[in-house]
């Protein structure tokens, strides 16, 4: 297993880190390494320390720096990063792990450009990665201005990526949001005042508290709260039976929309009542999508969020 996380900005990726690190058996990683990275390596060094914090050991490598160039990010402003040396060799490392094996689980949260840049190395290692993505968003489907973050911040690698590997399965964000007319918290909402927060904000367990000072620098910066996409996303690699997937075709556009293809709305329509309930926008108000990028994809069309949210707190060990 590999982690690609874009740890240090929402601290979903940070609830990963602290998961695997202490549930080796259960995610058998063998590399974390950062995407969207900062110039200064602020994401890898965020990811190391946190990792040393759990007791656990995983090796830890910076991948390529984000195309935005950045010298910093949320954890490191919020004094979260320390001053520490970090491997800068990560996409050498993935190719690396793939040579190893003759299949290992890749999970996607955030950008695509380490991956991307490994399989134009080694094209023939693409046929070995079990892609689990956070993301994108599917167009049309609900109101958004922009394509979900993951896929936008590097559409170009998003899309060959997707290409290349077998099957991937993308956990949505129409997952993984989950309010659709329900209540005014987000099922897989962690909110400073909630059970799962309290808990994160006032424990001495050193690795639980990195991730309750991220949480408070996220919200501080403008957030309600920190949305589980990274750990759900997580357990889908291990647990399928908490989404609710279905294979179809579908076309990846330049700024890194997804687009349903008339086959995939043929089938979707012809399942069980409720089930495209996230996605029912984009199918009535179907168009041709643009000819860009045509994959085959395992998708979510929804979670179980209790469930979700009740593995979570387990792993933790809150």
């Amino acid at each position: 297993m590999i982690i690609d996380s874009d740890a240090g900005t929402d601290p979903d990726d940070t609830c990963v880190a602290i998961l695997v690190a202490r549930h080796r058996s259960r995610f058998p990683a063998e590399l974390m390494i950062t995407n969207d990275e900062t110039t200064k390596w602020a994401k890898a060094r965020f990811l190391k320390a946190l990792v040393e914090a759990t007791g656990h050991d995983i090796p830890v490598a910076g991948g390529l720096p984000s195309l935005k160039k950045r010298e910093d990010d949320l954890a490191d402003k919020a004094g979260l990063s320390p001053d520490i040396e970090v491997d800068r060799d990560g996409v050498a490392k993935i190719i690396a792990v793939l040579d190893a094996h003759p299949g290992v689980d890749y999970i996607g949260l955030g950008a695509l450009t380490n991956l991307d840049a490994a399989l134009a190395q080694r094209p023939e290692l693409a046929k070995r990665v079990r892609l689990f993505q956070m993301g994108p968003a599917v167009a049309g489907g609900f109101q958004r201005a922009r394509a979900q973050y993951n896929a936008r911040i590097d559409p170009g690698a998003f899309a060959r990526v997707l290409r290349q590997v077998p099957t991937p399965t993308l956990i949505a964000t129409h997952t993984t949001w989950g309010n659709w007319g329900g209540p005014a918290k987000l099922p897989l909402g962690v909110y400073p005042d909630d059970d799962l927060g309290k808990k994160l904000i006032s424990t001495d367990r050193r690795d639980l508290a990195l991730y309750g000072r991220h949480l408070a620098a996220f919200v501080a910066s403008g957030k309600d709260c920190s949305i589980l996409h990274d750990p759900a996303t997580l357990l889908a690699s291990q647990e399928p039976e908490l989404f609710d997937l279905v294979e179809v075709d579908v076309i990846i556009d330049d700024q890194g929309w997804i687009h349903l293809t008339r086959e995939a709305c043929d089938a979707l329509r012809c399942l069980e009542n409720g089930r495209i309930g996230c996605v029912e926008k984009a199918i009535t108000g179907w168009s041709d999508p643009p000819d860009q990028h045509r994959v085959r994809v395992r998708m979510s069309l929804a979670a179980e969020y209790d469930r979700i949210r009740a593995r979570v707190i387990e792993l933790l060990g809150v």
